[in-house]
């Protein structure tokens, strides 16, 4: 079956409409896959980053080392929603509002709005 990187996003919405804190920690985590999964293919065409690390570090790196400023900008957002989300995954000795949800989400759609920004715009489309 499959399903878009932008129904992690959806799926994160969802979760605030119950007042848990296992909610708002997942939808911090799933927000933050949503961005994760846009900014994957951007990556392909970049250097290696300076260093070694997992994918998301990986991701994170390329993206906040490109010349490019808005690439540059997307990189450090990414990295900020991804610390949240690894708080909202490990932190489990620490408390997790809602505010951590909703900031996630936030920066979720901020880092889809600028990788969608990138893409060339058809010219028949308006």
């Amino acid at each position: 079956m499959g399903i878009a990187a932008g129904d992690f996003l959806s799926f994160a919405e969802k979760l605030l409409s119950e007042e848990t804190e296992i909610n708002y920690r997942n939808a911090a985590s799933r927000s933050y896959y949503a961005a994760f999964h846009y900014c994957l293919p951007i990556t392909e065409l970049l250097d290696k980053p300076s260093q070694d690390g997992g994918i998301h570090a990986t991701v994170c790196k390329k993206l906040s080392e490109s010349f490019d400023h808005k690439l540059k900008s997307i990189g450090y957002m990414l990295q900020q929603c991804r610390s949240i989300r690894v708080r909202a995954d490990y932190g489990l000795d620490e408390d997790f509002s809602r505010s951590g949800g909703e900031l996630a989400i936030k920066l979720a759609k901020k880092i889809i709005d600028r990788v969608l920004e990138l893409e060339p715009k058809d010219k028949n489309t308006k």
